[in-house]
């Protein structure tokens, strides 16, 4: 299974996502192998612990 956690809009403009953390988490939890995030390199990065 995979999980698509993106706003993106049709010029490919990236919009910000809210709960992005909690969305993660929650995939985790059901054991999900793939994620598609929104990248954005101006943004920290968090590690989530496996």
């Amino acid at each position: 299974m995979i999980l698509d956690l993106s706003g993106f809009i049709l010029d490919g403009t990236v919009l910000p996502v809210e709960g992005m953390i909690a969305a993660i988490l929650a995939a985790k939890g059901l054991s999900l192998k793939k994620l598609f995030l929104p990248s954005d390199p101006t943004i920290p990065k968090v590690d989530i612990p496996t």
